[in-house]
């Protein structure tokens, strides 16, 4: 219907609709500080809102044709879309457009960077998946294997494997340093449309016309294939070699951060190493970022939990003397706020029956005694 719409993840209410492009909208994505919302339509744009307002702050023109997806660089500068046989990359904050990048031979239909943000996968009609520097613009590989278009791509989060979902019904698996296939996962009836992993990289799920959405084991599949055990062996041995950098760190992101600067402006550090690095790196900065996500998480509840406990008990406390005698002495204003409080105290859905009954038996109290004076 040409919108976009926000919806509140609590209360699963609509909470905004984006109205704007002129054509159907085919892809959206979330700035990684959760401040813009990029869409993609087959009018041929790509715009930007603001999540907060719902207003729209940008158009980006360039497209030929429509645009079949967007993604946003993890540190949110870049954004990338897809377009007939082009991706686009654009520069946030001034809306222009900054590179294009050609080699596909049919419509792109996904994108998607790696964590670190220099590296952009493609996935096309084309049947290949191909690997784009970011600054340089350049293909820098091929992934060719699928017997069918590409319709997902998407990076694991330490970033060492490229995950390709294709109309031929299979998921395929690559290894981002040496571009080699690494796993073919078939079970699918049907084409396959969608690719993602979980946050921690250890579960892969896909999307599918057979009408299903299919779970995978990626600790299983590392465990499988010589290629990912190798890179595992490596991450280990770095994690190892940093072990007293990264206890001094902790979960400090910004200590974290400073670490990684260091470690990775070693001159000697290239190939292999220094790509086991930074995807140790990357892991131990994720680590760290979900303990804080649960340690949030339990201080929300905690507080939760301590709300409704002194809501509880300041239901118990509530005794308003609603008897003829103090109702006579009372003003209608002083009546009215007394309801107020009991209608706000019987919202406490910690209140026990009894305390619910008695609450409802003031406020009945009060309310005819304002009748009667009408």
């Amino acid at each position: 219907d040409k919108t976009i719409r926000l919806w509140d993840r609590a209360s699963a209410k609509e909470i905004a609709v984006l109205i704007g492009h002129e054509g159907e909208v085919i892809s959206v994505a979330f700035s990684p500080d959760g401040n813009t919302i990029a869409s993609a339509s087959d009018d041929k744009t790509i715009r930007l809102w603001d999540r907060a307002s719902a207003k729209e702050i940008a158009v980006l023109i360039g497209h030929e044709g429509e645009v079949i997806s967007v993604a946003f660089s993890p540190d949110g500068n870049t954004i990338a879309s897809a377009g007939g046989e082009t991706i686009r990359l654009w520069n946030r904050a001034s809306a222009k457009e900054i590179a294009v990048l050609k080699g596909h031979e049919e419509w792109v239909k996904s994108v998607a960077f790696s964590p670190d943000g220099n590296t952009i996968a493609s996935g096309c009609y084309d049947k290949t998946i191909r690997l784009w520097d970011r600054a340089s613009a350049k293909e820098i590989a091929v992934l060719m294997g699928h017997e069918s278009a590409v319709w997902s791509v998407a990076f694991s989060p330490d970033g060492n494997t490229v995950a390709s979902a294709s109309v031929d019904n299979t998921i395929r698996l690559w290894d981002r340093a040496s571009t080699k296939e690494i796993a073919v996962l078939k079970g699918h009836k049907k084409l396959v449309t969608s690719v993602a992993f979980s946050p921690d990289g250890n579960t892969i799920a896909s999307g599918s016309w057979d009408d299903t959405i299919r779970l995978w084991d990626a600790v299983a599949l590392r465990d499988r294939f010589p290629a990912l055990q190798a890179r595992r062996a490596q991450i280990a041995t770095v994690k190892k070699n940093l072990a007293a950098d990264l206890a001094s760190a902790g979960t400090d992101s910004a200590a974290l951060e400073n670490l990684k600067t260091k470690v990775l402006a070693d001159p000697g550090l290239t190939g292999d190493a220094r790509t086991a690095t930074m995807i140790a790196l990357r892991e131990v900065e994720l680590n760290a970022e979900l303990i804080k996500k649960q340690a949030d998480e339990l201080k929300a509840t905690q507080l939760k939990a301590a709300q409704l406990k002194a809501a509880q008990q300041a239901a118990t406390h509530i005794t308003l003397q609603s008897s003829d005698e103090a109702l006579n002495g009372m003003t209608r204003e002083e009546a009215m706020a007394a309801m107020g409080v009991i209608a706000k105290a019987r919202l406490n859905t910690a209140l026990d029956d009894a305390n619910k009954a008695r609450l409802k038996e003031e406020f009945d109290k009060l309310k005819n005694y304002l009748k009667s004076k009408r």
